[in-house]
């Protein structure tokens, strides 16, 4: 079975994503932001839920079984580690035939 030009596009903008959240990952495990004693990837999982629903801290708490506090600083700790890798995921022109 032979692949299009458009799902080959597809999986190479899958594998250059799930690439970026790898790196976001072993950043977020170096720096040894974890969620109460579990993994980064909830703390990142956490933190992208909080940034995507605008829900209060303490029902994201709930949906995640973890204190108001926590997700409060789960997420402060995986933004600023988002932020440090900013300029890997951010790419802006920088000539006149990249806009």
């Amino acid at each position: 079975m032979h692949e299009t030009a458009k799902e080959q596009k597809k999986l190479a903008n899958t594998l250059r994503n799930a690439r970026r959240m790898n790196l976001a990952l072993a950043y977020i495990k170096n720096r040894h932001i974890f969620v109460q004693g579990n993994s980064p990837l909830k703390a990142l999982v956490l933190s992208l839920y909080c940034l995507a629903h605008r829900n209060s801290y303490e029902s994201i708490g709930l949906v995640f079984n973890v204190g108001r506090s926590t997700v409060l600083d789960t997420v402060q700790d995986v933004v600023e580690a988002l932020f440090y890798l900013r300029n890997d995921y951010i790419k802006f022109p920088s000539t006149e035939a990249e806009t």
